[in-house]
């Protein structure tokens, strides 16, 4: 272990020599790169800068330094806020800032604090980076009282950042108009359902039980079709599936009215359900509870890329009794740092697919004027 780790150093400095020495050394126009971390993703910011120094993005990746610059943010003694974030790394470079939703009070406002600052340090171009997009749920009016909020954090963004915002880069959005809050090209999404999908389907040829997939709705349906058919060809199978017509009395809550789809594919089965989210479970359990009792499915597994896992998730999903008996999400929400989890993984209900590698490809082709489109 100790040698591997001296390896892997020794190699990291040998390309650097290299690039200093080699006169056909390309440069970024875009400045030197700095991961820029909110509070809680220090270990992304660390992970990300080893991968991209180490070389093992690409076949012919360009040696890229990585600095890491982390903004201490504050209170006065009278309740205001105050950030401390030095020039350094930040002036002429190419500043990328990690965050994720849920979209909360101070997390929007931590976040734009640290974007003035990035501005005021002269960052020569800024990138914003979400995870889980902020406020993705509040994509539409409720009532008399409650107005959409969703393009909210994106127009505070470029008011703050001006042309020196790139991106605002999102994994899997809740709805696919909010890439319409900016300019054409500004919000970009990046999808990592389909790694979800494939390891899901794999354990569950492994089990040697038949698995039915399963879409909540019409629009999760259009969603997940086409990577369920590009799955498909790699394991060379066909899968039934099913969609559900719900009734979403606001935001919080919805009930299947009912099924359409290979309905005779259910009893026995194991029924895998593809979504963007899950919250405090309650939709997802009410749902499984209807294939379990009325379809007689065997169990569900649901495949979710944000883990909001908020309020009771936890307690619910722990249950025996619980229909819902295994939950694949990624780290677009940080797991590590929510002990109320850690029942849940330590049981095997809660699977969770790290996305730093995939993060570590998006910000290296990003600075690189890349495509990254490609991880769709």
């Amino acid at each position: 272990m100790i040698r591997e780790k001296i390896r892997q150093k020794l190699s990291v400095y040998l390309r650097r020599f290299a690039h200093q020495l080699d006169p056909r050394t390309e440069t970024c126009l875009q400045g030197g790169l700095t991961l820029v971390p909110m509070p809680g993703f220090e270990d992304f910011a660390r992970d990300i800068k080893e991968k991209i120094e180490k070389g093992s993005i690409a076949s012919q990746q360009r040696y890229t330094a990585v600095d890491i610059v982390y903004p201490k943010i504050g209170e006065h003694a009278n309740g205001e806020p105050y950030v401390e974030l030095s020039k350094e790394h930040v002036g002429g470079h190419d500043c990328i800032l990690l965050t994720s939703g849920p979209g909360t009070r101070t997390m929007m406002m931590d976040t734009l604090l640290v974007l003035y600052y990035l501005v005021g340090r002269d960052a020569r171009r800024i990138t914003v980076i979400n995870g889980y997009y902020p406020l993705s749920r509040s994509d539409k009016d409720e009532g008399d009282l409650i107005l959409a909020l969703a393009p909210f954090f994106a127009r505070e963004v470029i008011s703050i950042c001006g042309d020196k915002l790139s991106k605002i880069i999102a994994v899997d959005l809740h709805a696919s108009q909010i890439v319409l809050s900016l300019s054409p090209g500004k919000i970009t999404e990046v999808n990592l359902g389909r790694r979800l999908l494939k390891q899901a389907m794999q354990e569950a040829q492994r089990s040697k039980r038949p698995f039915v997939i399963a879409f909540p709705d019409d629009s999760a349906r259009k969603r997940y079709e086409k990577i369920l058919e590009k799955v498909e060809q790699e394991l060379r199978i066909h899968v039934p599936t099913v969609t559900a017509a719900k009734r979403r009395s606001d935001s919080k809550s919805s009930a299947v009215q009912y099924l359409i789809g290979d309905l005779d594919k259910l009893k026995g089965a194991i029924v895998i359900t593809c979504d963007d989210e899950i919250a405090t479970a309650g939709t997802n359990i009410n749902a499984a509870t209807v294939f379990v009792k009325e379809y007689k499915a065997t169990e569900v597994w649901a495949i979710v890329p944000h883990g909001v896992l908020c309020g009771p998730a936890a307690e619910k999903l722990g249950k025996k009794d619980c229909p819902i008996k295994r939950v694949f999400i990624t780290d677009t929400i940080p797991v590590k740092t929510r002990k109320a989890l850690q029942g849940l993984t330590d049981s095997n209900i809660l699977h969770v697919v790290e996305w730093w590698q995939d993060l570590a490809w998006v910000i290296y082709q990003h600075h690189w004027g890349k495509s990254i489109r490609n991880l769709r």
